[in-house]
């Protein structure tokens, strides 16, 4: 019964020695990803300058360099579908992201939630909707029209 309690604690221990080296590896990572985001951002701001200067649109430029940045579904749908060589079903667009590595776990329903984006994409014109092919299919039509 000793040896039980005894290896217990030492488990204990260990499991709270792991849960400290964890979190400061969080913390270092979060740190590095703050700097990183900094750096990120006067070097867009620098293409953004340059952009103008060059009479170019920046998401043009930026397009290839942000496919793999994850602020959101909606940038993300916005990023697969620019890259796309034509139209898209939902599904589509939905295994286009898992592809690019995006965790699409954190959603109960993915499928209506990327349909939804896809919807308002399209209300806003940045999207064309063919909902006379089976199952709708989604075209990226950018800035232009805005």
């Amino acid at each position: 019964m000793c040896s039980v309690l005894i290896t217990l604690l030492f488990m204990a221990d260990t499991y709270t020695d792991a849960i400290k080296k964890a979190q400061q590896e969080l913390k270092s990572l979060i740190e590095q990803r703050r700097e990183l985001d900094k750096k990120i951002h006067r070097v867009r701001q620098g293409l953004h300058g340059l952009a103008a200067l060059a009479d170019k649109q920046p998401e043009s430029l930026l397009t290839d360099l942000t496919l793999y940045e994850h602020r959101g579904l909606t940038s993300g749908i916005k990023a697969v579908l620019q890259k796309s060589k034509g139209p898209k079903t939902a599904a589509e667009v939905r295994q286009m992201l898992l592809v690019v590595g995006y965790d699409l776990s954190n959603y109960a329903n993915v499928s209506a939630v990327i349909n939804t984006v896809l919807n308002r994409l399209a209300e806003q014109e940045l999207v064309e909707k063919n909902e006379k092919a089976h199952p709708a299919t989604y075209f990226w039509q950018g800035e232009k029209n805005k």
